[in-house]
């Protein structure tokens, strides 16, 4: 399973594979375990749709994180 989060913004994948990355590292406690469950926990993602990866910065005192944009 390829790491979404080590790709550029703009990068687009299904809602199926963040998902099935999101429950791979929340299951196994994987090396960005922290991440993903910020996404599970703070997005839906539908299988059937495409998502771009962008970063996003809520606060100006956060950190940016990782998001996802729905393109389709």
């Amino acid at each position: 399973m390829r790491n979404i989060l080590s790709y550029q913004p703009g990068s687009k994948f299904s809602g199926k594979e963040i998902n099935e990355f999101c429950e791979d590292q929340v299951k196994n406690h994987g090396s960005h375990y922290q991440e993903a469950k910020h996404l599970y926990m703070h997005y839906t993602f539908k299988d059937s749709r495409m998502y771009e990866l962008v970063h996003i910065q809520f606060r100006m005192y956060e950190p940016e994180r990782v998001g996802f944009l729905r393109v389709t």
